[in-house]
């Protein structure tokens, strides 16, 4: 019976234990690598400072280097276009002496009262945990000195192809005083011995999956990256946060009919938004988002003209590409109709080339879409496309965009 007894008490304090062992990571720089090395000074700098470790040529310093990513979370790739900083601690004879920059010559601010305000711009949206893109524009096109920043950052020094082979700049100016007395002012730059190399966008999501086990030493066509992002549909509750997200566009708009709309993009690449029609209702709170990248889930709401007696019946339009690069445009359509006793709810999909549905094919394309079902699935020049729709009059629209073989 002691024993029993011992063991409840070891099980009790054990369990809190394990719920609280979770460390919180950094609201900033969470992913982050760090190396140990040492400093050598290698010219003569005692005319610009009485630093002890900077005193004479070849004097030698141990020092570690913590490079990280700013924006994403601790479990995000390394790869992602994100600025990138590092912090330098130098152990002298005097004190630890402490560096920080980042891999830009420019910050993006020059008011540190705006430093929270740049990375709520920056952070991915809360709800659906996806970064916007419109959001950082929308933040920056009121920050006129952030424009050249913003030209390194989608650059192609905007990722770096490794911390071997990045720049990097002093964020503080320094005075360095010298035996006389005399103060100067100086900022610290980091210039890679071994040249500056970056990587592409195309280069940093092969990197990504040549990380996987099942892609080792293959060549990775975008029918891989689309079979890795079809995979991953649900990864990290990244559905559930796109579906919580228009759910809470539908509660910010009100009752009445509505279609609570979902895309996924599994074709390997970005798709982008070239079009919509709307054959009863109208686009919500919230736009069509612009651009979905590989693996992410776009969400909108559509709505009923308020005081009409219509439904919310639309198409939208994404344009990508194959795998042999070709230009498709996938058409995702739905019908939530007021009537319930005329019609029931529908879906239609539909594959073709590059601007085929900027002609006035929305007659025909309306025809099809209600002689649909719930359900529907259509496949041309190697493209794949899936909807399906529910039967209430707050519906949830699911499209799924992929390639054959995925």
């Amino acid at each position: 019976m002691v024993q029993f007894f011992l063991r409840i008490i070891f099980w009790w304090r054990r369990l809190p234990i394990f719920d609280r062992e979770r460390i919180p990571e950094r609201v900033v720089h969470a992913r982050g690598a760090s190396a140990k090395g040492f400093f050598e000074v290698t010219h003569d700098i005692s005319h610009l400072t009485c630093a002890d470790f900077l005193r004479a040529p070849g004097v030698q310093t141990p020092l570690i280097v913590r490079f990280s990513t700013v924006i994403h979370e601790r479990a995000s790739p390394g790869t992602v276009r994100d600025p990138r900083g590092f912090a330098v601690k130098f152990y002298t004879r005097e004190g630890n002496f402490d560096l920080v920059g980042n891999y830009f010559p420019i910050f993006f601010i020059r008011d540190g009262m705006k430093f929270p305000n740049l990375i709520h711009a920056f952070k991915p949206n809360p709800k659906s945990n996806i970064q916007e893109s419109w959001r950082v524009l929308d933040y920056f096109s009121h920050l006129p000195e952030s424009l050249s920043t913003l030209t390194w950052l989608f650059d192609d020094v905007g990722i770096p192809q490794d911390y071997r082979h990045m720049e990097g700049f002093g964020v503080h100016t320094f005075t360095l005083i010298n035996k006389a007395g005399r103060v100067r002012y100086v900022k610290f730059h980091w210039k890679p011995t071994c040249g500056v190399k970056c990587l592409l966008d195309d280069e940093a999501k092969r990197v990504v999956i040549m990380g996987m086990p099942e892609y080792a030493g293959k060549t990775i066509t975008r029918t891989d990256r689309a079979h890795v992002a079809l995979n991953m549909k649900s990864a990290g509750n990244k559905d559930v946060n796109a579906r919580t997200y228009v759910e809470n566009l539908k509660q910010q708009w009100g009752t009445g009919v509505s279609t609570l709309c979902l895309v996924y993009n599994a074709t390997g690449d970005s798709v982008i938004f070239v079009g919509s029609h709307d054959w009863h209702g109208h686009i919500g709170p919230a736009p069509f988002p612009v651009e979905i990248q590989n693996g992410q889930w776009g969400g909108y709401l559509h709505v009923k003209v308020s005081g009409v007696a219509t439904g919310s019946s639309a198409a939208v339009v994404y344009r990508g590409k194959n795998e042999a690069g070709d230009e498709c445009d996938w058409m995702l359509s739905w019908s939530n109709p007021w009537n319930r006793i005329s019609s029931d709810n529908t879906a239609y999909t539909q594959i073709r080339e590059a601007h085929h549905y900027e002609a006035d094919n929305w007659k025909y394309i309306s025809e099809q879409l209600y002689d649909s079902g719930i359900q529907h699935n259509d496949e041309w020049n190697g493209c794949l496309s899936s909807v399906s729709t529910g039967t209430g009059t707050t519906a949830i629209f699911e499209a799924i965009m992929t390639l054959q073989g995925a």
